[in-house]
């Protein structure tokens, strides 16, 4: 597990994280804030397991968008520190980021990119 990853969760959410099925760290979650004993917000931190970086709050997942496959997305709906989200990028791999497809748009692309022209004598079907 990623302990740099879970320290930095720790400091945002100003609370201390519990380990959860070796794989999956739990919090109370900062958005629904669910008074209850139990802690639903689970985020997987095994950079082992094909479900790294998976995200999800068993209350209020759908009624306040609380779930995702990406923790910079994670730390951004937390509202964490542009200082904290940089340091996240630091201690992930590149790689392990990359891996996710809906994690393209977070990290700039080091692929340089062909500009692709339509013909002149194109015409948009809305003109």
């Amino acid at each position: 597990m990623l302990f740099k990853v879970l320290n930095l969760l720790e400091k945002t959410l100003k609370q201390k994280g519990e380990i959860y099925k070796n794989d999956d760290v739990a919090f109370h979650c900062p958005v629904c804030n669910l008074e209850s004993h139990k802690k639903k917000l689970i985020i997987n931190l095994n950079e082992n397991n094909d479900k790294f970086g998976y995200w999800r709050c068993w209350n209020c997942r759908d009624s306040n968008g609380m779930h995702g496959r990406n923790l910079i997305k994670l730390f951004r709906k937390i509202h964490a520190t542009r200082e904290i989200t940089d340091e996240l990028i630091t201690a992930l791999n590149s790689s392990i980021i990359l891996k996710k497809s809906d994690n393209q748009d977070i990290l700039p692309s080091n692929k340089n990119t062909n500009n692709i022209n339509l013909p002149e004598e194109f015409i948009s079907i809305t003109n």
